[in-house]
């Protein structure tokens, strides 16, 4: 099958979720099927990207989106019905270039990742489209609301708004769509044409590491630390977690492993010795490695977490609130551990590390969870069979 893959930026580096979803996607797609790659980006400074994605698509081709354009549109949309993010990414040149492939290449489907990028494909009709919506935007947006404060809370109340019905409008106007959670799901609504499709684990990159020989006095957190949610959840923990732990164990240690460091989380590290930010790191499996516990205190966000399903192939136990699960299969006290007050997550993580036993319990089920549901390979599997749903245009909707 010829597929086009249409993204709002590069699936490379894989820093950010949408690009690690693209990433492993494209890997596996491209062993049976071909595939072109249109996405935004800079020729210029996207050279080893272009290399790396060019082992799975057979065509790359980028536009530039020029920033002061895209805030100019945020701008004038201010009374737009679509949400901010979508006219940020709305360009004539992309338009142009996704018109000048559907017309002289013969696509069998179209994969288009994200909200913000519906708009070019929403009202095509003569060929196959699927969208990966990823998470429940608006959901993301509501939580968020709730935490803002100032000029930022009405924008995030707008923006909710708007996503919450634009994920309608999305699910009306394409043949096939994905998500990452069945409660994602149930926030869009019961259309028959969105399917559950989970975020997956390259299990050769986050191979099992045995309890034994971990540092038993370590914390970690990994993620973009200069996304909303992440900064929100460090800096809950941080200053209403952390305290609690180091007073029953004083030297305790908590790494934020993450690229792009927010300064809310650097000043909030900068006054505790115990707490390291490590900015970009290579690998972020092994400082998974070495920790005992790996701590996941969502207070906002949606869909599926990564970090979650990655510390649990690695065998790292994980504590983690409920906004943290996203859908993922798992039991308290079996898989993780689950806690969602300061008091409550502060003795989950003290009784952990007091604990080996339960830590190699959390440890062993937690990898064989990730080898039975969350590979790769089988959610890719997942996506294709949406695939050819798309192809065979399925109806829309039951109600």
């Amino acid at each position: 099958m010829k597929i086009l893959y249409v993204t709002a930026r590069l699936p490379y580096p894989p820093f950010k979720g949408d690009q690690v979803r693209g990433y492993h996607q494209l890997r596996l797609l491209s062993r049976k099927h071909q595939i072109t790659l249109l996405s935004f980006g800079d020729t210029a400074s996207t050279q080893r990207a272009q290399t790396e994605l060019a082992n799975f698509c057979e065509q790359i081709i980028l536009v530039p989106l020029k920033k002061p354009e895209a805030i100019l549109r945020c701008v004038r949309g201010i009374f737009s019905p679509y949400p901010f993010q979508t006219l940020l990414y709305q360009s004539a040149q992309m338009s142009q270039a996704l018109q000048t492939q559907l017309a002289s290449a013969q696509f069998d489907l179209v994969h288009v990742q994200l909200a913000r990028m519906a708009p070019y494909l929403q009202n095509v009709s003569h060929i196959p489209r699927v969208i990966d919506l990823i998470d429940a935007l608006s959901v993301n947006m509501e939580r968020r609301f709730q935490r803002d404060h100032g000029p930022m809370k009405l924008a995030s109340y707008i923006e909710w708004q708007r996503m919450r019905q634009y994920e309608r409008v999305i699910c009306e106007k394409f043949d096939q769509a994905t998500i990452v959670s069945a409660s994602d799901r149930r926030t869009i609504g019961e259309f028959s044409n969105l399917h559950i499709n989970a975020n997956g684990v390259d299990l050769a990159q986050f191979p099992f590491v045995a309890t034994e020989g971990r540092n038993p006095k370590k914390l970690v957190f990994s993620g973009n630390m200069n996304y909303f949610p992440n900064v929100n959840a460090v800096c809950w923990f941080v200053e209403r977690v952390f305290p609690l732990v180091q007073a029953k164990v004083p030297d305790i240690q908590f790494d934020i492993v993450g690229v792009n460091p927010h300064a809310d989380i650097l000043k909030v590290a900068k006054q505790n010795r115990a707490i390291t930010v490590t900015g970009y790191v290579e690998d972020i499996q092994a400082y998974l490695a070495q920790a005992a516990i790996a701590v996941v205190p969502m207070q906002s966000g949606s869909g599926m977490q990564f970090k979650v399903i990655e510390s649990m192939a690695c065998g790292t136990p994980v504590v983690a609130t409920q906004y943290a699960l996203g859908g993922i299969d798992v039991v308290h006290g079996e898989h993780l551990m689950l806690a969602d007050t300061p008091v409550d997550f502060a003795e989950q993580v003290i009784k952990l590390l007091a604990d080996l036993p339960l830590r190699q319990h959390l440890a062993c089920n937690g990898r064989q969870l990730v080898e039975q549901q969350y590979s790769w390979e089988q959610t890719v599997a997942d996506l294709e069979r949406v695939h050819q749903l798309a192809l065979m245009s399925t109806p829309k909707r039951i109600g």
